[in-house]
């Protein structure tokens, strides 16, 4: 499955039915290619059965849900150019509108979890991690919840996300909470312009 090149920039060619940026499908030998969507994409994400995918209106991006034989397909929601989008393991969080809209890949069920603006998000197995732009704090709020847990005060870049441990930056500067004791550490006295976090194996990569 692919996209078929980028998003042409001038919206008008972005609305247009050409092969540009519509998604295909083909076998790995490279036969048999067939178009999926007859709308252009700027990502996708194929989970199964199902690819989910943006795609722009004239007013607003879609997040839309299509088999991956090119039926059913069905929008999910319309957010704004710019607000947060986050891909987990069972399913896709939406910040928009001061909410998170959580849609499960299985079954496309809604939930939907007020927050304030949304400038950061990671998805665990039981919790979307957040926090809110110009607010102080690092919240978490479970599936089956609609309270939120602050964990720490401080806010940064978040890196790592489960259901026991927290990974982010702070200034530059590596930091981990246990998300069962909130006990917050920082991980290195240095500074850092750019982390990406090996969790398989406790490293920051700088």
């Amino acid at each position: 499955y692919f996209i078929n090149g980028p998003m042409p920039e001038n919206i008008n060619d972005a609305l247009a039915d050409t092969p540009t940026a519509k998604i295909y499908r083909m076998k790995t030998d490279g036969s048999n290619i067939q178009a999926v969507t007859d709308k252009k994409a700027s990502y996708m994400y194929v989970v199964k059965d199902k690819i989910f995918y943006t795609t722009p209106s004239r007013k607003q991006v879609m997040l839309y849900c299509i088999n991956i034989d090119g039926t059913k397909d069905k929008k999910l929601i319309a957010f704004e150019a710019g607000e947060f989008i986050c891909y987990g393991e069972k399913g896709i969080a939406v910040g928009t509108n001061n909410q998170i809209h959580y849609i499960e890949y299985a079954t496309l069920e809604k939930k939907v979890y007020d927050t304030g603006v949304i400038s950061g998000m990671k998805i665990s197995d039981n919790y979307i991690y957040y926090y809110d732009e110009g607010k102080s704090g690092l919240k978490r709020v479970g599936f089956n919840s609609q309270t939120a847990e602050t964990l720490c005060q401080d806010v940064g870049q978040i890196l790592y996300a489960d259901d026991s441990v927290l990974y982010f930056s702070l200034l530059r500067v590596p930091q981990k909470v246990n998300t069962n004791t909130l006990e917050q550490t920082a991980l290195s006295t240095s500074l850092y312009k750019n982390m990406v976090l090996n969790i398989k194996n406790q490293y920051i990569i700088s």
